[in-house]
């Protein structure tokens, strides 16, 4: 969780995201979704496909924003409009 900031969260979604990490999980799926209308990349738990950590406007830049905060990408899905 290295560069997350708690104020970038809701109350409720960082207490999910932290104790999602003390559990040791740091699995996340990167997913290309509309579903807020616009075409973005997800990076969304392994485990709960519901939660999005984050979406950002290319497959590359969800890849990095997850690695640097020390989770591992385990599956990339979606495609191109």
């Amino acid at each position: 969780m290295q560069h997350l900031k708690q104020a970038d969260f809701s109350k409720a979604d960082w207490q999910m995201l932290t104790k999602w990490w003390a559990k040791g999980k740091r699995e996340v799926l990167i997913s290309h979704t509309n579903e807020n209308g616009e075409w973005l990349w997800a990076v969304v738990m392994a485990d709960d496909e519901g939660f999005w950590l984050d979406a950002l406007k290319t497959e590359d830049a969800a890849r990095k924003w997850a690695t640097d905060a020390g989770m591992t990408v385990v599956n990339s899905v979606g495609h191109h409009p």
